[in-house]
């Protein structure tokens, strides 16, 4: 799949940031294309760089290049997301008026008959306003602004910025595991965080981390089974069988190196797909530092649901941790 990615001068560019981020973990191309008020609200409301921004997606056009690929309705896409989207780029695209690449593109997205979802953001909203979402919405247009919902009770600002963001994937068929969905309980697993020294030095401890080739025969209590689907340059795709609590959860993951000190991994499908998992090997003057964040994701549709809380999850990965650090030690 590939999507065109719009972001313009609105408040709430971190929806845009967030699609972009999220897309990427999920193997979606994208190509990007932001206004010039869009880099400004970057600056103003995040800490992310342009160049953070610009690096998440797949290609990248500039907003007054015409001759882009994009602004083509023979260059296959399938769909575009304008990420947040404004009141003036709304009516730009509401009376064809195709003067940036972003109203030029979903222009072309509307004619050729393909999937267009804006997230728009203002309020309280005008009766201009209204008719130009309305006179879209009667062409397929989906319009879809970022309104948070309370039933999922969230408690922070990412909560209600992945609920919306999930809610624009949903359009287009992309499973996520972004937010909780009404009748589905989620397992308590936020997001948390493990720092260790250990007194081997950080070759030996990056080398068996990022060794995952290898992860069933140095620990096969905590890895049953390890399968290498695919290898390119430096990501892999496995398929893993992980014992916690007595569990197994099985998963495919892409592993991606950047040697000598980053491994990280993204759970591409299974029992917690969309999880995401960081591990940095850093110099010490014991030896090395490994940080880990770690990001599950697991609905309540689990075999596992209810079996676990936070400190559970916490202290079963900690064991595991431990354990291959036991072995670059010795």
């Amino acid at each position: 799949m590939k999507l065109v990615i719009g972001i313009t001068g609105s408040t709430g560019v971190i929806y845009g940031i967030r699609m972009l981020e999220t897309l990427k973990k999920l193997n979606v191309e994208t190509h990007l294309v932001m206004s010039e008020w869009a880099e400004k609200c970057i600056s103003m409301e995040t800490e992310h760089t342009i160049d953070y921004v610009k690096s998440l997606a797949t290609d990248i056009s500039d907003e007054k290049n015409m001759a882009s690929s994009v602004s083509s309705g023979t260059h296959r896409i399938d769909g575009m997301i304008v990420a947040p989207c404004s009141m003036k780029t709304l009516s730009a695209i509401a009376n064809g008026y195709d003067d940036t690449l972003v109203a030029r593109s979903a222009g072309v997205t509307i004619k050729e008959s393909r999937k267009l979802i804006l997230m728009v953001r203002e309020t309280p909203l005008s009766a201009i306003h209204l008719e130009n979402m309305l006179k879209l919405s009667r062409l397929g247009v989906v319009i879809l602004p970022p309104v948070t919902e309370f039933y999922t009770k969230p408690k922070s600002i990412d909560d209600i910025i992945n609920h919306g963001v999930g809610k624009c994937l949903d359009q287009f068929d992309i499973d996520h595991n972004l937010s909780p969905r009404w009748g589905t309980a989620w397992v308590n697993v936020p997001k948390f965080f493990l720092e260790q020294v250990s007194t081997a030095k950080r070759k030996p401890v990056f080398d068996i981390l990022s060794n995952f080739k290898n992860y069933q025969k140095l620990l096969p209590q905590h890895f049953p089974s390890v399968r290498i689907r695919s290898v390119r340059e430096t990501t892999s795709v496995v398929e893993e069988h992980i014992i916690l609590g007595g569990k197994e959860l099985v998963i495919m993951a892409k592993h991606v190196i950047d040697e000598p000190w980053l491994h990280e991994i993204f759970v591409i499908g299974g029992d917690a797909k969309g999880s995401y998992i960081k591990q940095q090997i850093l110099d010490h003057s014991k030896g090395c530092k490994i940080l880990v964040d770690v990001d599950l994701k697991l609905s309540g549709m689990m075999k596992l649901s209810g079996l676990f809380n936070t400190a559970k999850f916490k202290e079963n990965y900690a064991k595991i941790l431990d354990d291959f650090i036991k072995i670059a030690e010795n």
